[in-house]
């Protein structure tokens, strides 16, 4: 269910959280009763892997790096934003700094490991 108040959150007060892609600052959430999911993320040589039922963007910040999309590479850099819908396997390699938007709001029984 959407908030029916705004929601704020702190990069500086939300503790990163270790998953496939690196570590994840979840700022919006569904436990903050957001519908879209907003993180920063520091991705790291990530394990491949889809979600079923979650459209993502990812807006690279910093660092450069390669994303796979189902088995094609492509570059990043600090300004490339990447649109990925439902069943596109992907994975970062290198390191970068990303904001990762979610929609719906991350669910972690939606990803799915390779």
């Amino acid at each position: 269910m959407a908030s029916e108040e705004p929601v704020v959150a702190h990069l500086e007060d939300v503790e990163p959280v270790l998953h496939s892609c690196g570590a994840s600052y979840r700022l919006l959430t569904r436990a903050r009763a957001a519908q879209v999911g907003l993180h920063v993320v520091d991705l790291s040589d990530a394990q491949a892997h889809f979600h079923k039922a979650t459209w993502e963007v990812y807006h690279i910040f910093e660092g450069e790096g390669t994303l796979e999309l189902n088995g094609c590479s492509v570059p990043v850099k600090p300004g490339t934003a990447v649109y990925l819908p439902p069943g596109v396997v992907h994975r970062a390699l290198g390191k970068m700094r990303a904001v990762v938007v979610t929609t719906p709001a991350y669910d972690p029984e939606d990803e799915h490991l390779l």
